[in-house]
């Protein structure tokens, strides 16, 4: 087994375990496990502006299950649904991504 293969077989069976860290959730249709990191709610900015407001979190998704995810990409997770604003970093083994929801515009 290579490095990289390694590192992915690790990642699914430590982190993305559904009994500890990671959770079930639908991406652009398909269910995979995630790890969810809320972060701030009515946070300054929105996807395209500085202007409103918008709840973040930071989601990892295994890259064998999200090989390339592109901004707009909609992640849903039990009643909330993110999108992802932008990918900020990736391994070969996980992408991490920026996601917001509730986008509220500045007044």
């Amino acid at each position: 087994m290579e490095f990289k293969e390694l590192m992915a077989h690790d990642a699914l069976l430590v982190m993305f375990d559904t009994a500890e860290f990671a959770e079930v959730v639908t991406y652009n249709g398909a269910s995979i496990q995630a790890i969810i990191e809320l972060e701030q709610e009515q946070a300054p900015g929105n996807t395209f502006t500085n202007e409103g407001e918008a709840d973040r979190a930071t989601i990892y998704v295994l890259t064998q299950d999200v090989p390339n995810p592109h901004r707009g990409d909609v992640i849903e997770a039990g009643m909330v649904i993110w999108e992802v604003a932008r990918v900020i970093g990736a391994d070969p083994a996980v992408h991490t991504l920026s996601c917001i929801t509730n986008e509220r515009p500045g007044w």
